[in-house]
């Protein structure tokens, strides 16, 4: 990326920032939202299953994900990752909700 200050009299370029919701948070405050994020789906999943409970996982993530001010949705791939393995088991059944095709034919 060029930097416009090369003497030529013009101003340094600024990006404006997009968005009905105000300016974008940085990078890093972006990774740490979806960190929170994804642990706080990944608890409210397992205090869900401890009490057998059925939850909605859409309106999970988008609860979630507007709570901690995250840009979007997370994906499922981030939020199985995100499920210690003691509980991978019993979440990820539940995570899949798409059957996966097969290699044959």
């Amino acid at each position: 990326a060029e930097s416009s200050e090369a003497g030529d009299g013009s101003k340094p370029r600024v990006w404006k920032e997009r968005g009905p919701k105000g300016p974008r948070p940085p990078a890093p405050d972006q990774q740490l939202a979806v960190v929170r994020t994804i642990s706080d789906i990944v608890g409210e999943l397992m205090a869900a299953y401890k009490k057998g409970q059925s939850v909605n996982i859409v309106k999970l993530k988008q609860s979630c994900s507007k709570r901690n001010g995250m840009q979007g949705l997370p994906k499922l791939t981030q939020i199985i990752a995100g499920v210690p393995e003691q509980y991978k088991k019993q979440l990820i059944p539940l995570l899949k909700a798409k059957p996966v095709r097969t290699a044959s034919g």
